[in-house]
């Protein structure tokens, strides 16, 4: 749900879906770390039967990396891919009652209901200044090749994860080397956005959520749903 590209759905590649990602500069995912070097379990599962081999990983005769230095490379990539699931959760679970906010808002209009047509769009704009902290509202509109706005807290986890690892997009990345001082120094100021961002969230869904789907409630109007719907 995105004023800068109301109608994003039209578009044939995304014509009959409820979801889209969000790319840039070809990035749409989080990278898997690479593993470090060492004993593990390969399991493959088909239907009820599963089989499982060990594996041995070596380090690589050319690599200048020590075990601890991967170890660590792979333990702040698992970090970040943590807080990368965190905002996107709270991203999905915005998006998905600006979905339904964007139906009600619509009815409201029908009805002319200009109280409660204020009040469903003031509850827009307290989604959208939290959503926007997680994400940057001008990449909402698609894979824009161009660097036009600050990345936020998405993008920033996704963009700082591929340096550190297997890269991704136009990063090359930086497997086989230990996270360097200033990747944990972005790691960690980033968290701390995030904890702040968070804050706002809980909030939104604690306080601002319940209080306008009991207005709505006291309306007639079917109330928000919370939990997004699994695609």
């Amino acid at each position: 749900i995105t004023p800068l590209d109301p109608d994003i759905f039209l578009e044939s590649r995304f014509i009959g879906k409820s979801w889209r990602p969000i790319t840039h500069w070809g990035m749409w995912r989080m990278p898997t770390p690479m593993a470090a070097p060492g004993k593990y379990t390969a399991k493959l599962t088909v239907g009820d039967q599963s089989e499982s081999v060990p594996v041995t990983i070596l380090m690589d005769p050319h690599s200048h990396a020590t075990q601890a230095g991967l170890e660590a490379s792979v333990k702040l990539q698992e970090r970040i891919i943590g807080d990368v699931n965190h905002v996107s959760g709270m991203i999905n679970q915005i998006e998905w009652m600006r979905k339904q906010l964007a139906v009600v808002e619509a009815m409201l209009k029908a009805h002319n209901d200009k109280p409660m047509l204020a009040s469903a769009q003031k509850m827009d704009d307290s989604m959208q200044k939290v959503e926007y902290q997680l994400v940057s509202k001008a990449l909402t509109v698609g894979d824009d090749k161009t660097y036009m706005s600050v990345y936020k807290l998405y993008y920033g986890f996704l963009w700082l994860n591929a340096e550190i690892g297997a890269g991704a997009g136009d990063v090359s990345g930086g497997d086989g080397y230990k996270p360097t001082d200033t990747q944990y120094e972005l790691t960690k100021d980033l968290e701390q956005q995030l904890a702040t961002a968070t804050t706002a969230y809980n909030h939104l869904m604690k306080s601002e959520g319940p209080a306008f789907n009991h207005n709505l409630v006291q309306h007639n109007v079917t109330p928000l749903a919370t939990t997004p719907k699994q695609n």
